[in-house]
């Protein structure tokens, strides 16, 4: 799930320009269940064009809330290159959904 990104025009690409395109972490909380991904877009020149940053997490579409992915996956998110400014996500632990009181029966005499 993608929560927010960030689009930032550096340069102009055009129509059938080549151009090169990374993908680096750019933060990750410890169980990998939370990631921010920076996809930068590079000119054939070398030039930066664009960077486009991805803030998102894995999630349970039942329980709707964050999941940590399966092992392997998340070592291929941990072994990913890392930014300059990587941040360490915090992990959110599961959260208790809300519970709607029960209503009151009627009094006892």
């Amino acid at each position: 799930m993608i929560r927010r990104e960030e689009l930032e025009y550096l340069r102009e690409l055009r129509l059938h320009d080549d151009a090169r395109v990374t993908m680096l972490l750019a933060g990750s909380s410890d169980d990998a269940s939370r990631f921010r991904l920076r996809n930068e877009f590079w000119r054939e020149n070398g030039i930066p064009a664009a960077r486009l940053t991805s803030l998102g997490g894995w999630l349970d579409l039942r329980m709707r809330q964050l999941i940590s992915p399966p092992s392997d996956l998340a070592a291929v998110f941990h072994g990913l290159e890392r930014t300059a400014d990587f941040e360490r996500l915090p992990v959110r632990g599961l959260t208790p959904r809300c519970k709607r009181a029960a209503p009151e029966g009627p009094a006892s005499i």
